[in-house]
């Protein structure tokens, strides 16, 4: 029995179209998406980095113009760390919290045990915060 795709299964094909920037697929999965649920934020902008990704700017034009006529405003991203048994949340580019500098220092060794893996937008992030001798490059 063919079932149809739900909220779930669009997602995972805009989150894969994102990955291996495949725009028009990625363009058909956020209609389908924008079908179940017109005001999910993360909808607008996967696809807005999907087109900038592959430098269509009337495209990144067109979904923050709609994001703008649907008042849709982008939530900030949220990581939740467990320290000593105390979890502490920070929003993206959140640089308020009290120990941001040793979190930071505690990721960036993690970061020499995976080979560096760390993704250049992490790492920038990183160096933010840290002197050199902590960040290979």
């Amino acid at each position: 029995m063919p079932m149809q795709p739900d909220e779930a299964a669009w997602g995972a094909l805009l989150n894969a179209c994102r990955i291996y920037s495949n725009v028009e697929l990625g363009k058909l999965a956020a209609e389908k998406l924008l079908t179940l649920d017109p005001t999910d934020s993360g909808i607008y902008a996967i696809l807005a980095s999907l087109c900038a990704n592959k430098r269509e700017w009337g495209d990144v034009r067109m979904v923050r113009s709609m994001m703008r006529e649907r008042r849709i405003v982008k939530t900030p991203g949220r990581s939740s760390i467990e320290v000593e048994g105390e979890f502490h949340e920070f929003l993206a580019a959140d640089d308020s919290h009290l120990q941001c500098k040793d979190y930071a220092s505690d990721a960036a060794q993690l970061v020499h045990l995976h080979d560096n893996s760390l993704d250049v937008d992490c790492m920038a992030k990183l160096t933010k915060w840290l002197p050199d001798p902590y960040l290979k490059t």
